[in-house]
């Protein structure tokens, strides 16, 4: 079989460019630091790093959520701690207690019953803080969820007097104080497979966390028994009629102090709660944030090549390019010489 020149040429182009190519590529991953521009290049590390940079987008969303409901806990703790200096600051129980006709007339009296009134005015204004256009004790609604009527004598949550006897109305405030609003922070938000009564599915507790704070959960509701009022601001208003009472019965606001007591447990209860999800979602950051790191390594190692074995690559195929260019310079040596003769 004869070899021809054109043959040894072609033969040798074909070699030369694929040396080329090469150290194109070699020089190109110490340039750019990638491992691959190109899915084709290497289709499994590109679905790995498809995948990695897919967790790590969600991941930055939740850190995102995650940050956002914190302001909002922390706001709310803010409130929180307004509602309770009103509380504990401005009563004191044992004075009041020792209210009766002999010590404490009627100007007094009626003083004290203007001081709970301005009470009454201060919780509902801290109530109804807002943050970014949000009620932070509203729940779902973006109206103003508190009202107090002049007299201080009515307050309405949403719309429903929390004093009231209606059971539609209880129903209906109950309702309120178990809305919830599901937000996901990480902990694989699932639904219910098969849905509630009404054929919707419901999110699982466990895999979300709930940003909601009714207010009425801090401050109670429904009229309560022997007419004291379960909400502390309209048990304030009870207080202080019975102090501008003409036939004041001091054992009367006796009760209703003690209920005053009672409910504030339940405040603090649910001051507790809300200090517990402030520490819940300190945690769940740092967790977000270790993930985070931990993908971010990942992707790095998928991605990024080893610089030393990088530049390595590249300076031995810059070797092999110009042994392939000298070896093309001895080839069209031997042609020209034998193309002579």
């Amino acid at each position: 079989m004869r070899i021809t020149n054109k043959a040894i040429m072609d033969h040798y182009n074909r070699g030369l460019n694929k040396a080329l190519n090469r150290y194109a590529k070699a020089q190109d991953r110490v340039l750019t630091g990638r491992n691959f521009n190109e899915v084709s290049e290497d289709p499994a590390a590109a679905v790995r790093a498809f995948r990695l940079r897919s967790q790590f987008r969600k991941n930055a969303g939740q850190m995102e959520m995650n940050e956002e409901t914190m302001s909002r806990v922390v706001e709310l703790e803010s409130a929180t701690l307004q509602i309770s200096k009103i509380l504990t600051e401005t009563i004191n129980p044992d004075s009041l207690k020792s209210v009766n006709g002999t010590n404490w007339n009627e100007s007094t009296r009626n003083t004290y019953a203007a001081t709970l009134r301005g009470m009454q005015q201060s919780l509902v204004l801290a109530a109804n803080t807002q943050i970014n256009g949000q009620f932070l004790f509203g729940g779902e609604t973006d109206q103003v969820p508190f009202v107090l009527s002049e007299d201080g004598k009515t307050l309405t949550y949403r719309g429903i007097d929390v004093n009231s006897c209606d059971p539609a109305d209880l129903e209906k405030l109950k309702e309120f104080s178990k809305e919830t609003v599901y937000v996901d922070l990480g902990f694989g938000l699932e639904e219910t497979v098969e849905g509630t009564a009404d054929g919707k599915p419901e999110i699982i507790s466990t895999s979300a966390f709930n940003t909601s704070y009714p207010g009425i959960n801090f401050l109670g509701y429904g009229p309560g028994e022997d007419g004291k009022s379960d909400n502390i601001i309209v048990l304030l208003g009870q207080m202080a009629s019975e102090l501008e009472s003409p036939d004041f019965d001091h054992k009367k606001l006796d009760g209703m102090i003690n209920k005053f007591q009672d409910e504030m447990k339940g405040f603090i209860d649910a001051q507790t709660k809300l200090d517990t999800d402030a520490e819940f979602l300190r945690t769940n950051m740092k967790r977000l944030e270790t993930y985070n790191d931990t993908l971010n390594e990942r992707i790095v190692s998928v991605e990024k090549v080893d610089m030393e074995e990088a530049i390595s690559t590249y300076i031995y195929q810059q070797y092999c390019y110009n042994a392939a260019l000298k070896v093309g310079t001895n080839i069209l040596s031997q042609s020209l010489l034998d193309f002579m003769r």
